[in-house]
């Protein structure tokens, strides 16, 4: 596993070419139970199309659920309204009936303990997130993250309370909430002209109304620079992304040429994707350039994150990919082998002409500058 500036590519072995995400929901094992429970389901229904259908429709929906950052009760909204499902007509099926209604109440020390371990988790993996960033080592970040690595928070109340206190005054943890804030401050700073106020002069809540802010201003800095737009309508598109595209992906070498040019791929994604505000739930962005003449579809394919690679640490490493779409008729058709039976330079030619321009445009906003190996990469299929 090698870290390159801001992003982690996993490349030993069955993990080969994946971006590594952590469980990061709240209600990880109810997420869990209902994902066995749907699974037990397809096997009790095996005869029912329509019902298989469905629950195989919610098997994808649970396991992005796994990765969701939201809080425990948005997740807990999401995760209810699931578990209705529609099967036929107005025919549903109450899941949460077959689940297990007898549940312990939560008192307040263990949802106090339940709070700590998120905390500590989410400190974790976004100080690996800043030493990746950083590019270079930072004592400090590395102390604090092998200090949180050995805190167990399975303790009395009393304790575990204050060993939080102490942790709130901990030097380190002060070196981290400004590594932190720089950050921030450095992923704002290609919209500064947009928001008004200085970013290195925001106070804490004026950084995260800026981060929210961005949302609306990035698609229109995207279209004036790009020239490309961010489609929010994606339902069309979900049919292609069930299986993933077979080359252009962060796990086969074949069409990149060598390991070097998939990683900056995988990078340049990964790049894309935390830009403009991925969600894993979401799975994946769409891409259109501005005249309409093609689309791009970048994430992750369903099929990748049902078969998500469970890593160390409580991380998992997920395989993106890239499909092209180009506009014959005013019909939007993928870029597929099938129309290139007897030449497969010729759909690699064909790939290449759409992703070479769409990563120029993209790079200046992405701050990377393609190299020159990716770029030659590509000669060997003209």
């Amino acid at each position: 596993m090698e870290k390159k500036g801001g992003f982690e590519t996993v490349y030993d072995g069955a993990a080969a070419g994946v971006l590594t995400f952590e469980a990061g929901t709240a209600l990880a094992d109810e997420v869990s139970a209902c994902l066995q429970l749907v699974k037990q389901l397809q096997t009790d229904f095996k005869d029912d199309a329509a019902i298989v259908t469905g629950l195989k429709q919610l098997e994808g929906d649970l396991h992005t659920l796994r990765f969701s950052k939201e809080p425990a009760d948005k997740v807990k909204q999401k995760l209810d309204a699931l578990m209705q499902l529609p099967v036929s007509g107005e025919k549903t099926i109450r899941l949460d009936a077959f689940r297990k209604k007898a549940s312990k109440p939560v008192d307040g020390a263990q949802e106090y303990q339940e709070r700590v371990k998120r905390l500590v988790k989410n400190t974790r993996a976004n100080i690996l997130l800043l030493l990746a960033a950083a590019g270079s080592g930072d004592d400090k970040l590395t102390q604090l993250l092998n200090e949180l690595i050995q805190f167990n928070p399975e303790q009395p109340f009393a304790e575990l309370k204050a060993r939080m206190e102490a942790l709130a005054k901990n030097p380190l943890l002060v070196h981290y909430n400004q590594k932190k804030r720089a950050f921030l401050v450095e992923w704002l700073k290609p919209y500064q002209a947009k928001l008004g106020d200085k970013i290195e002069q925001m106070t804490e809540e004026r950084l995260m109304e800026a981060a929210r802010q961005v949302e609306s201003i990035r698609s229109m800095v995207l279209k004036e620079l790009a020239k490309v737009v961010l489609e929010s309508n994606r339902e069309p598109f979900k049919a292609y992304n069930r299986t993933m595209q077979p080359v252009m992906n962060g796990k086969t070498v074949d069409f990149w040429g060598t390991q070097e040019v998939r990683d900056e791929f995988i990078a340049i994604v990964n790049k894309m994707l935390t830009r403009f505000s991925f969600n894993l739930e979401d799975r994946f962005l769409l891409f259109r350039t501005e005249d309409g003449g093609f689309m791009y579809l970048v994430g992750f394919a369903d099929e990748a994150v049902e078969n998500a690679i469970e890593l160390k640490d409580g991380k998992y490493g997920v395989t993106p990919h890239l499909k092209v779409f180009l506009s014959r008729g005013g019909q939007l058709q993928e870029i597929v082998a099938g129309n290139y039976k007897v030449n497969r330079a010729a759909y690699y030619r064909a790939l290449k002409t759409a992703i070479v321009p769409f990563f120029s445009a993209m790079a200046p906003l992405l701050d990377v500058t393609l190299s020159e190996e990716l770029k030659s990469a590509f000669d060997m299929w003209v």
